[in-house]
């Protein structure tokens, strides 16, 4: 597959790290939408915003493309103000790809996605190449972690528009704080798919053991010390406190 120049602005994230609430937060506050998976209500997810998803392009012009006779704008103003991936391929080609990573705690995202407590080490192989990608990463960046975005999601959302070049509307701001609980069970309604109601920070790592909630910090720890260093740490370390 060729590279592509567009500028799009990627949400990175293993599934379940809470993008939900975040998508919902940038919607509501910059009346633009963003993407994810399987949406059949913009008119990005019929081609996908790729080349390769675009099939049997008759002809094209300076003004546009044309798709069986149906003009299709790739103008950047008009992509996506934030796209979901919890993969890095499209996100590899493109050549102006800017990237805002999710971090959730690795035990209640991974359990959470797979309903399991053994044998999550290829889970954790899976969800630390996503930050070795992010770290690697030599484009426009930043790291946000979801527990931040429960307990201080003021301060984490201004850096959210910041990152996107959105003017920030203090009046909006203000009524999304004084009416947090309205919204969270607006985005709840219009999503559905949490698990935890985009409040709870710990949850599901409550059905681990103490045994595996050791072995997989050693796990962690050992294969990837640098990015658990860096990325990691206030998990690692409160593991490390919980064990004194």
């Amino acid at each position: 597959m060729s590279n592509f120049s567009l500028r799009i602005n990627y949400l990175l994230s293993y599934p379940r790290s809470g993008n939900t609430w975040l998508r919902y937060c940038i919607e509501h506050l910059t009346g633009k939408h963003t993407e994810g998976y399987n949406n059949t209500s913009h008119k990005f997810d019929m081609f996908g915003v790729f080349p390769e998803n675009m099939p049997k392009i008759s002809k094209t012009d300076n003004k546009g493309t044309f798709y069986r006779g149906a003009k299709i704008y790739l103008n950047e103003k008009d992509l996506p103000i934030l796209i979901k991936r919890h993969e890095t391929g499209e996100i590899r080609r493109n050549e102006k790809a800017r990237v805002m990573l999710l971090i959730r705690d690795y035990r209640e995202c991974i359990v959470s996605q797979t309903s399991q407590t053994a044998g999550l080490e290829p889970h954790i192989d899976n969800y630390m190449q996503l930050l070795q990608y992010y770290d690697s990463f030599s484009g426009k960046k930043i790291h946000i972690y979801y527990e931040d975005l429960i307990t201080n999601i003021e301060a984490q959302i201004r850096v959210a528009l910041h990152f996107l070049e959105e003017e920030v509307n203090e009046d909006a701001v203000c009524e999304f704080m004084d009416n947090i609980d309205y919204h969270h069970k607006s985005c709840m309604s219009l999503y559905g798919d949490s698990k935890s109601d985009g409040k709870s920070i710990r949850s599901h790592q409550k059905q681990l053991t103490h045994s595996e909630i050791l072995h997989y910090k050693e796990y962690t720890v050992d294969r990837f010390p640098n990015i658990a260093k860096t990325y990691l740490s206030r998990y690692i370390t409160e593991e490390l406190n919980k064990d004194d």
